[in-house]
């Protein structure tokens, strides 16, 4: 029972294998469990397509005999009909794809060791996934800038104005800035050149802020990723919080 519910479980994507692992060995047996899929396609495709050419030629005979001709078959037809059925039957697209992604699996892990569950369940899962991802990601971002209020030009203070005296200079934004990394710089129209820190929050009376340590640089250190950034007036009394 172990080793058919290894089998079975196989097929789910690999990422959920883990807790199963410990009682089933769902590695050993991923190969398998592959040819299994591959023979349940072959299982539904031969007599499907027997079935299919079966009703079809039955279907064509009785309209030639309805129509009173003496043909009896269609030239070409027995070289389009497996192509016919594989593309536009249920059970045909079923067993091409079983039959492919089967072959594919236990192959890959049987020469391979690589291993790997039914790929629509695979892309489903990771469709599922990255739709929660997105949502999650709206949501936190949503819940921030409810913190953050509306968008407001930066403030440039000094790093005692916030109580983080070990600053040179800070960046207020009301906003998150994507391209705003860590040790890049933040160069003005006259040439001066701020190192960007690690940013962090800050909470102001007017709302949550996003913090950018900055230190001029002063020395000749090559400048590998610049911003042009026009530096707003410092603020050098004490921030409210």
């Amino acid at each position: 029972m172990q080793a058919i519910a290894a089998v079975l479980l196989a097929n789910l994507p690999v990422r959920w294998w883990g807790p199963f692992e410990e009682r089933l060995p769902l590695y050993r047996v991923a190969w398998v469990s592959g040819l299994l899929t591959m023979f349940g396609g072959l299982a539904i495709g031969i007599p499907g397509y027997i079935g299919f050419v079966q009703r079809v030629s039955s279907d064509v005979n009785t309209a030639l005999i309805g129509a009173q001709s003496d043909l009896v078959q269609i030239e070409g037809w027995g070289v389009l009909s497996l192509p016919i059925f594989l593309l536009t039957t249920p059970a045909g697209l079923a067993s091409m794809y079983m039959t492919a992604s089967g072959f594919l699996r236990a192959a890959g892990a049987y020469l391979a060791d690589d291993v790997r569950g039914d790929y629509l369940l695979t892309a489903a899962d990771a469709l599922v996934r990255r739709v929660a991802a997105h949502e999650d990601r709206a949501r936190r971002t949503s819940e921030r800038e409810a913190l953050e209020g509306p968008v407001v030009p930066d403030r440039l203070v000094t790093g005692e104005a916030i109580g983080r005296p070990e600053f040179e200079l800070v960046v207020l934004a009301s906003r998150r800035k994507d391209d705003w990394e860590p040790n890049a710089y933040l160069v003005t129209a006259e040439g001066r050149a701020f190192k960007l820190g690690t940013p962090f929050d800050y909470t102001s009376r007017a709302g949550l802020r996003t913090a950018y340590p900055l230190t001029e640089l002063r020395t000749l250190d090559p400048i590998r990723h610049s911003i042009p950034y026009d530096l707003p007036p410092v603020w050098r009394g004490k921030m409210n919080n």
